[in-house]
């Protein structure tokens, strides 16, 4: 994707990407929601990475993007028509999430020094 698309990686916790997730694939305003074809008549992809860290624990680690997208609900009337498929088109979910943890190590590490 690097080639032809400029890649928008959006990390963070659960809540995080259900948000990104309903922006993206539900009317939220009185419009029809075109956010993802204009983002695919830019070249633009996004990376939804879920992060989670394990109680007892201190390692932050890269979660399953696509189930958390994937399981995602609409919020009450806020959220209409809601499709979880709908910016199928400009999402490319992480694959193999070790290699995510090693390439967000040092993100990781300033945000979480950072307070968030």
């Amino acid at each position: 994707y690097r080639r032809t698309s400029r890649v928008l990686i959006c990390s963070g916790g659960k809540e995080y990407i259900e948000n990104i997730c309903r922006s993206l694939n539900a009317d939220q305003l009185k419009d029809v929601n075109n956010l993802p074809e204009l983002l695919e008549q830019v070249d633009v992809i996004i990376v939804p990475v879920l992060l989670n860290k394990p109680s007892g624990s201190s390692k932050i680690n890269v979660g399953d993007s696509k189930q958390c997208w994937r399981e995602t609900e609409p919020m009450s009337e806020s959220d209409r028509n809601f499709d979880s498929t709908r910016s199928d088109n400009v999402i490319g979910f992480p694959r193999g999430t070790a290699a995510w943890e090693q390439y967000l190590e040092s993100e990781i590490e300033t945000a979480t020094k950072q307070g968030f």
